[in-house]
């Protein structure tokens, strides 16, 4: 596994297994670290006391906690280290949260795996 750095940290959130080991295999092999979690709560749970991630993938469309409850609970959380990470929202649904707060981008799925890798490239080269 890479150190966890804060220039490739991507925090991903997604109920589907099979995209989060797709994604997670595509992304290391970019040369990020990918820190995967089944939905919303999960991820503020574990993630409470790690250093903030560079970037958030984030399902919309989850059980426990969907993308809408992870951002309100992350904007109201006092020690999350995830407010400041720009998110973008992959899902079915992304045009819903086309007005969030936090909301870097939205991409659509099915995913085009290029533009995802793309996606994420930029973000991370505009936090740099």
């Amino acid at each position: 596994m890479n150190s966890h750095t804060e220039n490739n940290l991507v925090v991903l959130v997604d109920d589907d297994e099979a995209i989060r080991a797709a994604f997670t295999d595509v992304l290391e092999s970019e040369g990020f670290d990918i820190l995967a979690f089944r939905n919303g709560r999960e991820a503020l749970d574990k993630l409470e006391d790690r250093p903030e991630p560079c970037l958030i993938l984030l399902d919309w469309m989850m059980p426990v906690m969907n993308g809408q409850q992870f951002l309100e609970a992350r904007d109201h959380s006092t020690a999350s280290s995830l407010k400041n990470s720009p998110v973008i929202v992959i899902s079915a649904m992304a045009q819903l949260a086309r007005r969030f707060p936090g909301v870097a981008e939205l991409v659509n799925k099915p995913v085009d795996i290029d533009r995802l890798v793309s996606v994420v490239r930029r973000h991370l080269n505009a936090s740099a």
